[in-house]
């Protein structure tokens, strides 16, 4: 077999386009364009891929009382208070999820006024802070059971003044209760402690 010198296939690759040379280049845009519109594509799942699984969770709940009006959202990958919620839902359950924490950030932004019932049950809820249901001025009733709740902010309902019910049981780690308040009215807070955990 021949030896091809050196300056000879020097030669044979400069007479062929750069194009062929380098299999990224193309005169068409066509590989590039494809490209973009790929990363386009998966842009939503891979940056807020945890966004739209968990409104991917939620689905509208059956119940006699509230017709259309009521979502549930359930399962390990809801991390946080989901975020496409219908602003006329009166029924919110949020249960089995991986929500660690409420705080007066967990529900802003998000048009709830006419909530009136909230389940946050069966799950990861360890914490709630001050002011953590005040986007949610109707509030009548609450469930926090069954989850780890070991802190609960004397002023977690300070906004919530037509507040009645709140359902504490089944969390093994709230051994204290604070001086929990309630707004009796809009001048004063009406302040007692809860018993019977």
């Amino acid at each position: 077999m021949a030896k091809v010198s050196p300056q000879w296939k020097q030669a044979k690759l400069t007479a062929f386009p750069k194009r062929f040379k380098d299999p990224m280049v193309h005169t068409s845009n066509r590989p590039i364009s494809l490209w973009i519109f790929g990363f386009l594509v998966l842009l939503p799942c891979i940056s807020g891929g945890t966004t739209m699984n968990m409104n991917m969770s939620c689905v509208w709940y059956p119940s006699l009382d509230y017709a259309r009006v009521a979502m549930e959202c359930s399962g390990p990958l809801v991390t946080k208070v989901p975020t496409m919620l219908s602003s006329d839902l009166k029924l919110l359950r949020l249960t089995g999820t991986s929500i660690t924490s409420l705080d007066s950030t967990s529900f802003e932004g998000r048009s709830l006024a006419e909530l009136t019932t909230l389940s946050v049950s069966g799950g990861a809820l360890a914490r709630v802070a001050a002011n953590a249901f005040c986007p949610l001025p109707a509030l009548a009733k609450l469930d926090l059971s069954l989850n780890q709740l070991d802190h609960l902010d004397a002023l977690s309902f300070k906004c919530n003044k037509h507040l009645r019910t709140v359902n504490l049981s089944d969390n093994p780690s709230l051994h204290h209760l604070p001086l929990l308040c309630v707004p009796a009215d809009p001048e004063r807070f009406n302040c007692e402690r809860l018993a019977d955990v």
